[in-house]
């Protein structure tokens, strides 16, 4: 069983494993922890906060959970804005279901963006938030 954050974490795994237009790009790799070598593009789980906006008769947060997209493009930014932009079509305003015992409304995409990573590689960011309630 997972807290709210691992909730929506999982939800969030599910529907980028499901979407056939992100699959055909990434071929499958969307890590929580890449390999040593990962071969590219590829999405990974990032850092993810929980905001508290319970009262007295109700349990929930804004949880946000950010999605890392990796690409190895010769520094170019444009594959990996392509990569960004769908992410953020596959979220925005959509709904996601959860594991009771929570419930996830107002999905959103408040933060997106897109740099050249010290590493070398361009480095991709999708936050996406949720209102996540215990039922």
């Amino acid at each position: 069983m997972y807290g709210r954050t691992g909730s929506l974490q999982a939800a969030i795994y599910d529907r980028l494993m499901s979407n056939a237009s992100l699959q055909a790009l990434v071929g499958g790799r969307v890590y929580d922890g890449p390999p040593r070598d990962p071969a590219f593009p590829y999405l990974s789980f990032g850092p993810g906060y929980g905001v508290d906006e319970g009262g007295d008769d109700l349990d929930a947060e804004d949880v946000t959970i950010q999605v890392d997209i990796w690409c190895d493009d010769q520094q170019r930014r444009g594959p990996c804005s392509d990569l960004v932009d769908l992410v953020r079509e596959i979220f925005q305003r959509q709904s996601l279901d959860l594991d009771f015992p929570f419930s996830a409304s107002a999905v959103r995409v408040p933060v997106k963006r897109v740099m050249l990573d010290p590493s070398g590689y361009v480095h991709g960011v999708v936050q996406i938030t949720a209102f996540v309630e215990r039922l």
